[in-house]
Formats: C-alpha cells, structure tokens, sequence
C-alpha cells in the first residue's frame, strides 16, 4: 500500500464483518456426515453440533459484526478498544490477527504482530505445557532457539512450574491464562492484540500482568487491549476507541472517552447526564433504603463570587443545597462525595468531619459546602448527596449532578497542569528538595 506512513503500525480502512446467523462455514466431512445423520433420524442437529438455528441461505438473518470501521494506529501507541458486549470489539482483533477475513474492506499492519484473544487458543489440551510452550510460540511465528531462550522466563512468568509436564487438559482456566499470556507477552513482537487476557486469574497475577503490559508500552511496542475492566484499560492505555452495533462512534483520549462510555453510551436505554452547575432534584432517582425525613430538592455549583460556574482544578469551589426537612430532627448530618467517570468515590466531604450534628426543623433549608482549593484534575465527576437523621439514612442521590472539572492553575506556576497529570485524578501541594 502506498498510502502506509511509516509512523503507522496499524491501518484500517472501511472494514465491514457480516454473518449470517444459524450458519456454520465451512463444515469439515465428519460433521456434514454427522448433520445429515441427524436429519434422517428426525432430530434437531443444531443442539446435537453446536449450532446455532439452521442452514437456511436466505437473504435474512445477517448480523453486522462490523460496519465501516477505519482507524490508524501509530508505532509504539497503547490503544484501549471498548464496548457493549457484541459490539465488535473482538471480531476486529480476529481480522487483525488474521484469523478470520472481513467482509468489506483492508487492513495494513506493519512488523510481527503477537496475540492472545481467547483462553488457550492455540493450545493442544493432550499436550503438556512444556510442549504448549513450543507449539504456542511457534504459531506466533517464534523461531525454536528464540522459544529456547525465553523458556526459562515464560516458566516463572506463568507459574505453573510444578505443572509443566501436566497434559493443559487437567489446567484450571486461571492456569491456562498464566500460561498463555506468558507466552504472548514473553516475545518482541512489534505488536501485541489482547482480548479479555485478565479476566480470569487471580488478583496478584493480574497486577504482574498490568505491570508487564506497561512495561511493553514504555519500550515502543503497540498494543490493542480489549477489556471491560476500564480500570485496567485506563492503567495502560493513552488513547481510547468506542465501539457501539459494530461502528467506532468515538476515538480520542482515554479520559475523554471513558468518560463518555460510562456516562451512558454503554447502555442505550441510559441517557448521558451533561455536565451543569445547577439541578433540580425532585425527581431525581434515590436509594429506596432511605426513610425521607430529610429530601434534597436543588443543587447550585458557584465560584468564589457567588455566581453559577464550572469548577477549576485549584480553585475555590462552593456548593449550595436546598433540602426539606419532613419532621422536627435533633441530629442531622449531611455529606458530598465526587466520583469518576467509573463511579469510584474519590472525594468525600461528611460534614460530622468538622462539625458536630446538627438539628433541624420542619421545612426548608439550605447549606453551603466551601471547598477552598479544589484537588481535583480536569475531567468530568458525578456528585453524590447523603443525609441522615438519628444514624439512619433520610436521603441517598448517587448522581445530583454532573460537573466538568477545568484545568487550572493548581501549582500557582503561572500555568495550567502539564500533561503529566493526564489519567491522574487527585492532587496534591508538595515539594521537593535534592541535596
């Protein structure tokens, strides 16, 4: 291809996947014998093969894996690819790694592409690990003396030491896991497609892997991750695609991104909350476990002169609540909480932290949280209201609002924060000093 930057590890272009459902391809002789064996004894072979409905050819029942997808990838980026389950995701690393053909469309990739898309592919379960080791890498295109120099470190890698010599047919799927993303993270190759390779295993080998697979960044290799875990896909990953019915519907930075795909572009029947600075919350959706006796009706977001504004990483941020008390309290405490893109807490402010409870009396009030230098980098946050009453819960809104955090000045350098920052969330005033 001539139009192929030399900067480019990946290109896709215009890349459709169609499937026609209840069909299976090429069908090998056994299982054609099989299918019509079936027939004639009037049985339903879909149940009997695995198949899916039946072998009609009709021009119905297509499903779009994909649809017109094209992208670049640059040598040495680290690329999350996110989703609904269905949305295409997996079937587009299939054709990277060219085990299955598109449809519609091309793709160019430039150097040795290692992959690990489903647990044990291309392991042989009569075949003991040590000599899965051997054919596994042979499939990703490794010669005998390079498997022979890495063996060793491919072995302590995954674990299974004392297992080597056992037939992967007796392996756990967490062991067939170690063993497999081992072996596909072990090599140098250029680039490196993984597809759901943490979601079995247990939590240490799963930091280790998150620790290798940023090791493999930092030297310049490209990697596609796939995973539903966006706190995985945000350790190592720069940049974000978001795939919906088999298109790319967005492609940018991880924050902005993930942003967008928890807000409610993962599930259809969710609307996006927009950031604001002011809500009303009558009918806002609140914990049925909470007893009512104290009802938050309005949010405000203010700056430091009173008026309606977005906050800024380091700047003063105020916050004003409109609430009803339903019955005469004598001990009331209220609390806010910021949470990310993810719904993870990471601020809270209960106001029993710097002030004794406080009673109420029947009707309306309002109070005002002032946050003096707001350690929050830019991005958009969910504010989480509680209230209680006597130690029981008078009200629960886990998402009052929506803000967008701006970059500020947090530092007073004279400057916003640098990217640095980027994909960190708190900050912190500190110094340094070298002797």
């Amino acid at each position: 291809m001539d139009d192929f930057p030399e900067d480019l590890a990946i290109r896709v272009r215009n890349i459709g996947k169609t499937y026609r459902l209840g069909v299976i391809d090429r069908l090998t002789l056994r299982d054609e014998l099989v299918y019509r064996w079936l027939r004639l004894l009037g049985r339903d072979p879909s149940g009997s093969m695995g198949l899916v409905g039946t072998r009609e050819t009709d021009d119905t029942g297509l499903f779009h894996a994909l649809d017109d997808v094209s992208f670049d990838i640059r040598k040495g980026e680290t690329v999350g690819l996110i989703g609904r389950n269905g949305a295409g995701k997996s079937t587009m690393l299939k054709i990277l790694a060219r085990i299955t053909t598109p449809t519609t469309g091309e793709a160019w990739i430039r150097g040795r592409v290692g992959s690990m898309l489903e647990v044990g592919t291309g392991f042989h379960p009569e075949l003991t690990g040590r000599e899965n080791i051997y054919l596994n890498g042979t499939i990703l295109g490794m010669t005998k003396r390079e498997i022979d120099d890495r063996f060793d470190e491919i072995v302590e890698f995954s674990e299974i030491g004392e297992f080597l010599d056992t037939p992967v047919k007796r392996y756990s799927s967490g062991m067939y896991v170690k063993l497999a993303f081992s072996i596909a993270s072990s090599f140098d190759n250029d680039i490196l497609l993984l597809d759901e390779v943490l979601a079995v295993g247990d939590a240490a080998f799963r930091k280790k892997s998150l620790a290798r697979m940023k090791d493999i960044a930092v030297s310049g290799r490209t990697i596609l991750f796939v995973s539903h875990s966006m706190a995985d896909v945000m350790t190592i990953c720069s940049r974000c695609i978001l795939f919906d019915h088999g298109r790319v519907i967005m492609d940018g930075p991880m924050d902005e991104v993930s942003s967008a795909y928890e807000g409610g572009v993962r599930d259809p029947a969710t609307p996006v909350s927009l950031p604001a600075t002011h809500a009303e919350l009558s009918n806002a959706k609140r914990s049925k476990y909470a007893s009512g006796r104290i009802r938050f009706s309005e949010i405000r977001v203010l700056d430091e002169t009173g008026n309606e504004r977005d906050p800024c990483s380091g700047g003063f941020l105020a916050i004003r609540l409109s609430f009803v008390a339903q019955a005469r309290l004598s001990s009331a405490h209220l609390s806010l909480g910021f949470r990310d893109a993810l719904g993870r807490p990471v601020l809270s402010f209960p106001s029993i932290m710097t002030q004794a409870r406080f009673p109420l009396s029947i009707g309306r009030h309002e109070a005002m949280l002032n946050i003096p230098k707001l350690p929050l980098t830019e991005g958009i946050y969910g504010i989480a209201l509680y209230a209680s009453s006597d130690d029981r819960a008078a009200d629960i809104i886990d998402e009052a609002i929506v803000v967008s955090v701006r970059n500020g000045d947090f530092f007073n350098r004279g400057q916003a924060l640098s990217d640095h920052l980027k994909g960190k969330i708190i900050l912190c005033d500190h110094s340094w000093s070298v002797q």
